[in-house]
């Protein structure tokens, strides 16, 4: 499914399967809304790219793709909440060189990589109330911020209470 240069749609209800690249692309798109889908073996699940802003991309379930979900490129201001980012070959959440984006209230789990990574020249995101459960053959794979800004993951649920445990799946 393929948004380009538009804003007002609503993706809803599909489901996408064994693409050879996205299962849902939004291409310099915005203001657009992304909700109960189902994306699996697709290179990417869901990818805003391009400058894709102030879209909402909620309630979708994501599982066995390279990606999750993929917001690259100035894509800023989007909302990502309530999802099921599952057993993805690199990364439930990855954010490239986009800000100001909300990620709230997601399920990233047993994604073999990271399950949220944050890089380039990404800055002012929230990543709050996700629950982040690392995958077992990478248990370390929790959260990785490779952009050089702080952010503050304490406040995400991640399957303990342990503070040294949390502190060794963040990797700032």
């Amino acid at each position: 499914i393929n948004v380009n240069s538009s804003s007002g749609n609503i993706v809803s209800g599909n489901t996408t399967v064994s693409n050879t690249s996205r299962g849902i692309w939004l291409f310099t798109s915005a203001n657009n809304t992304v909700t109960g889908n189902a994306t699996s073996s697709n290179n990417y699940g869901v990818h805003l790219e391009s400058a894709s802003t102030g879209n909402r991309v909620t309630a979708n379930t994501s599982t066995s793709n390279l990606y999750g979900i993929r917001l690259e490129t100035n894509c800023d201001t989007n909302v990502v909440a309530d999802n099921l980012f599952n057993s993805n070959t690199l990364y439930g959440i990855h954010v490239f060189s986009s800000s100001g984006n909300t990620i709230s209230q997601n399920d990233a789990r047993n994604n073999t990589e990271y399950q949220i990574i944050i890089q380039g020249s990404s800055a002012r995101d929230t990543v709050q109330k996700n629950n982040i459960v690392t995958s077992g053959t990478n248990p370390d794979s929790g959260v990785f911020n490779n952009t050089g800004s702080a952010f503050d993951f304490t406040r995400n649920y991640w399957n303990t209470t342990d503070s040294l445990a949390i502190r060794n799946k963040i990797y700032d």
